[in-house]
């Protein structure tokens, strides 16, 4: 299996997530319209597009073009088979996959607070409450951390690593003479 097979199935999985929550939003944006929480400096149709479309058509694109966006992103020459990763790769997987989690979660938070931002007229945005200001500023730093997390993993990844590397034993000892296997005292 090479790399671009492996970006074909994670963005299977996340055209997946992004139709699972169209359908979440979809129940929301009913919800609203239904129990009388209409916003009317925000065209239902706006409402819907924000929370239900943009998601869906996204999540439509990556379901139905995985191959032609991997070849986009995933260089012929970083297109090899897959190989037993060492902890340099594993470090970065982990990074990646962080950084992804929070830029994904972080779209939607951005997609909410902007439709809040733009539902509400603006004398009561003067006035909203001090806990919304803390989660819009909340999402934004969740969103811009997602994305120094994947456009910087490499770096990340290996100054993690550099910073858990054990001390070596023998750049410890004054003397810098070899260890003497039969010195060992026991415990």
């Amino acid at each position: 299996m090479n790399i671009r097979s492996l970006a074909v199935i994670l963005f299977r999985l996340i055209a997946l997530y992004l139709f699972y929550r169209a359908a979440i939003n979809t129940t929301q944006v009913f919800n609203q319209i239904n129990y009388g929480e209409s916003q009317p400096h925000l065209p239902v149709f706006a409402l819907f597009s924000f929370m239900v479309l943009l998601p869906s058509l996204f999540g439509l694109i990556l379901w139905l073009f995985p191959n032609t966006l991997a070849r986009i992103i995933i260089k012929p020459a970083q297109n090899e088979p897959v190989k037993v990763m060492g902890l340099l790769g594993l470090m970065r997987l982990v990074v990646l996959s962080l950084g992804l989690y929070l830029t994904v979660w972080a779209f939607f938070d951005v997609i909410y607070w902007s439709v809040f931002l733009l539902s509400y007229p603006k004398d009561y945005l003067d006035t909203y409450l001090a806990e919304q200001q803390a989660m819009i500023f909340t999402t934004g730093a969740e969103f811009i951390v997602g994305l120094i997390l994947v456009a910087k993993n490499t770096w990340i990844a290996q100054f993690l690593l550099n910073v858990n590397k054990p001390n070596d034993i023998s750049n410890d000892r004054s003397d810098n003479k070899p260890a003497d296997s039969n010195t060992h005292q026991a415990d």
